[in-house]
């Protein structure tokens, strides 16, 4: 069965569990959301395993915690321009997730965003982002290419822990302004820290 939720006429903040929601076969497409609808609330689908696809209206601005962790079938996730913000662990554990483009409106992801993301390939951050929390894309093994903005100034601890194939960093600034973001010196940055640098980037 699909789940499809559209032109809902009051902000929806709580999907309603039973102990049978895990096996569902729910898939989610948010194409058409009332303007209402502003947050993706805590644990919204915590645990829909069977959830494969979602694509978010352009009335939501926040993804809290937990939103949408261990939906470990969800291969297809389309973040619209308007989201400001991703809390801890809000895609923690979607282990069939093969790319994210983080949409520039962002500027805030929260610890463990895309943590143990285990088939994560590819990554693009937001052009306004500044800071990559601890673990965001940490135990994500198959990670292997993400471009970076030229407003990121910090990435802390273990952001890139076991991000073992990780081989290119896309920038869109010039060697001088890489050489200025602010790099956890622990051991778990090493493979973004040591990773080809394709500076002045363009789209």
């Amino acid at each position: 069965s699909n789940l499809v939720m559209m032109q809902s006429t009051t902000p929806y903040t709580k999907w309603q569990k039973t102990k049978q929601d895990t096996a569902l076969d729910l898939r989610v497409f948010w194409t058409d959301f009332s303007n209402n609808i502003k947050t993706i609330s805590n644990s919204l689908f915590y645990n829909c395993i069977n959830l494969t696809d979602v694509s978010i209206g352009n009335g939501v601005i926040f993804i809290d915690e937990w939103a949408f962790y261990n939906c470990c079938s969800l291969k297809n996730i389309t973040l619209p321009n308007n989201v400001q913000r991703i809390n801890h662990h809000a895609f923690d554990r979607c282990s069939l997730l093969e790319s994210i483009v983080i949409p520039d409106s962002i500027i805030y992801m929260g610890t463990y965003a895309f943590y143990q993301c285990s088939s994560l390939k590819t990554v693009k951050l937001s052009k306004n982002i500044e800071t990559l929390m601890q673990w965001t894309f940490a135990l994500c093994p198959s990670l292997k290419s993400i471009i970076v903005p030229i407003s990121l100034k910090t990435v802390e601890t273990h952001v890139f822990y076991n991000c073992n194939k990780l081989t290119d960093v896309y920038y869109y600034g010039n060697i001088t302004q890489w050489f200025k973001i602010n790099i956890s010196s622990s051991f778990s940055n090493d493979t973004f820290r040591d990773a080809k640098i394709h500076t002045n980037y363009q789209d």
